[in-house]
């Protein structure tokens, strides 16, 4: 009796020979195959062309105080028509490519209508804002805005760029500010 089970135990048991169950297993098993290979291949791709990226980015140095006192003496009168635009557009915190945050707002995305200006004047700061290689522009305090030029790092970031202070610069331990020509700063954080 223990012999009869032992040749009968389902590990031993084959498909006949030109059965069709044994052929629909056959090509589905190399097609499973392939699309996990092609799937981890799609992963390893796309993870490959992300560190890339992040390293350039990380990896680019950034602008020289030169580099920076340059560009601000080319385009100062684009940097005086946003400084003017956000003397009166007072509830604009933050503007970037992608987000717009009121005064009092520190996350999300703002509409323009939340913020109390029009589309269009978004849209006017931004290829303004583009124009001037500036990833994104904040108001830093009521006297003072920030030109961010270049930033590198996760969390806490380095940044550098240029700013706009009503007053003499601020002494604050984690960001030093040299004068261009008041009441504008290069600044590095």
């Amino acid at each position: 009796m223990w012999n009869e089970s032992f040749f009968s135990a389902p590990q031993l048991k084959r498909d006949p020979l030109g059965s069709v169950i044994g052929l629909q297993s056959a090509r589905v098993r190399p097609q499973m195959g392939f699309v996990v290979r092609r799937r981890t291949a799609s992963w390893l791709a796309a993870l490959t062309g992300f560190l890339s990226i992040w390293t350039l980015a990380c990896a680019l140095p950034p602008p020289s105080d030169q580099e920076l006192v340059l560009q601000f003496t080319r385009d100062s009168a684009n940097y005086e028509r946003v400084m003017a635009m956000f003397a009166v557009d007072t509830n604009i915190g933050m503007i970037t490519s992608k987000l717009l945050w009121s005064v009092e707002q520190r996350d999300g995305n703002a509409s323009a209508a939340q913020v109390g200006i029009t589309e269009s004047r978004l849209a006017e700061y931004r290829r303004v804002l583009d124009s001037l290689g500036v990833m994104h522009v904040a108001r830093w305090a009521p006297d003072g805005v920030m030109f961010t030029t270049w930033a590198a790092g996760w969390g806490n970031r380095h940044h550098r760029g240029i700013a706009w202070l009503s007053k003499p610069t601020p002494r604050i331990v984690y960001r030093r500010f040299s004068v261009i020509k008041a009441p504008w700063y290069i600044f590095d954080d």
